[in-house]
């Protein structure tokens, strides 16, 4: 008997220790973008709970040359194993920065510290190729402003099928004209990058860009076969982005190809006319 109430009280103590996981309220923090500190993000989170669902609205914030430019979303979740993913439902608007920028959210993980399990919160910023910022939120307010409730209510409407078919048809010409060509995981070996022209092709050029630096720009791909080094140093993945330059309207038919160490692999594929866009992710191999 005695062994019976101790047991009881041990798992009552215990159930009473686990903080319920409220995560409505006002939440605010920041992360970095790629881990740079010039890039800090600031992050306005407001979360309401309806039933076992949360939905709320999400302002990030980033301040470039004096000029402020960010994302607002409207996102909804649900908690499972004790992380609350918020997908983005929405992308209310897009302030000094490209709309395709910020579709890039896939979704936000947020659970609570253990440290502070009340007012404190951990994240991931999540983007669509899996890429995640991590930050750490402090709860400011209990209740969600009034701007935020009208942003809800604004970013919940139906828009109808004829809004549903423009942007279908808008994701399918962003998708046209921005392939991604493969993701691949590698070592920490020296890369080698090369890409030539499937066919003879009269005044074809590219601009390449590393990370979203500029490698090479206007190429000229009829003449000579583009030959990139490069090695991963403190960099966690790499994107590679071949854009078609010729000024004549024309495809590009381009063999690429990747080299590190005794692994090789091609890719043959056509890019766009006008500013058309091949891209390749690689991600460092953990060691």
């Amino acid at each position: 008997m005695q062994l019976r109430l101790f047991l009881f009280l041990l798992s009552l103590s215990f159930a009473c220790s686990v903080p319920a996981q409220n995560f409505s309220g006002v939440w605010e923090g920041s992360f970095f973008m790629n881990g740079k500190k010039k890039q800090k993000m600031n992050l306005l989170i407001e979360l309401v709970q309806q039933g076992n669902a949360f939905m709320g609205v999400v302002n990030v914030r980033g301040l470039e040359k004096g000029t402020i430019y960010g994302c607002d979303y409207v996102v909804a979740g649900k908690v499972t194993d004790n992380v609350l993913v918020l997908t983005r439902r929405k992308v209310q608007r897009a302030i000094a920065i490209d709309y395709n920028d910020c579709v890039l959210l896939k979704h936000i993980e947020l659970y609570f510290d253990r440290k502070d399990s009340s007012n404190v919160v951990r994240g991931n910023w999540v983007w669509s190729e899996e890429e995640a910022e991590e930050f750490v939120a402090q709860r400011t307010g209990a209740e969600i402003s009034e701007s935020a409730k009208d942003e809800l209510n604004k970013g919940l409407q139906g828009r109808g099928d004829a809004y549903e078919e423009k942007l279908r048809k808008e994701r399918t010409e962003r998708e046209r004209m921005n392939k991604k060509i493969d993701e691949l995981t590698v070592d920490s070996l020296p890369i080698i990058l090369t890409v030539s022209l499937l066919q003879k092709t009269p005044k074809a050029s590219i601009a390449v860009l590393l990370n979203s630096r500029q490698i090479a720009e206007d190429f000229n791909l009829s003449a000579n076969v583009f030959d990139m080094r490069f090695r991963f140093v403190n960099q966690k993945s790499f994107y590679i982005d071949i854009i078609n330059t010729s000024n004549d309207k024309q495809k590009l038919p381009v063999k690429i190809v990747l080299q590190q160490g005794s692994f090789s692999k091609e890719w043959n594929i056509e890019i766009e006319a006008d500013g058309g866009n091949v891209w390749l992710l690689l991600k460092r191999r953990q060691e």
